[in-house]
């Protein structure tokens, strides 16, 4: 049995386009992560470790000669409810330029092979194919849920009804909350497509 070239530029579009959406969905998230930390607390979005007590510094400094910063090693403080905690702002920088770049270029990539897909609609497209790029996208849009959304409702309740602490600062749901909200409209869409296909 021989597979046609034409075949093979159907499934490569069908499965870059695949890759491509998925990538953009969990780099996206970040970018939802990183929107939240501007207009919410940062510990929303982001776990905090706390600074270094001051008679903690004190004697190690006496004891080992060894001068502490409140961050080690790099950082600043940063106060939430009176608790001292070590926060980097370039780790928001490097997050915000890093899921931006990926998700803008895998965005790009997913509408060009779209087109790709559109242009070549004269091509005939094997069943196989449009149902297992349907499913399988379903598939991980529906597993990406499953988890997502258990998470972000575990993760935001702790950190509603957690206190400000040594420990709170774990619970930072934003990023859960953000694969929640790009994974249900995906999940939706291609519940309609799989609806839609003809057995």
């Amino acid at each position: 049995m021989t597979i046609k070239a034409k075949t093979l530029l159907k499934t490569y579009l069908y499965v870059m386009s695949m890759i491509t959406l998925t990538a953009a969905l969990f780099s996206g998230a970040y970018l939802v992560q990183v929107a939240f930390s501007y207009v919410a607390p940062l510990n929303f979005s982001y776990s905090l470790y706390p600074a270094n007590r001051l008679e903690d510094m004190q004697k190690m400094q006496e004891v080992e000669g060894i001068e502490v910063k409140e961050c080690e090693p790099e950082g600043e403080v940063y106060t939430i409810e009176g608790n001292r905690y070590c926060w980097d702002e370039s780790r928001r920088k490097e997050g915000l330029i890093n899921s931006a770049t990926i998700f803008i270029s895998m965005i790009l990539l997913f509408l060009l092979h779209q087109f790709g897909i559109r242009k070549t609609k004269n091509i005939e497209t094997p069943e196989l194919i449009i149902k297992g790029y349907t499913f399988i996208s379903l598939m991980i849009y529906s597993v990406t849920g499953v988890i997502a959304i258990p998470t972000a409702i575990y993760q935001s309740v702790n950190y509603i009804i957690t206190k400000v602490g040594q420990y709170a600062t774990q619970y930072a749901p934003a990023y859960s909350i953000g694969l929640v909200i790009l994974t249900l409209p995906l999940w939706y869409i291609f519940f309609k497509k799989m609806v839609a296909l003809k057995d």
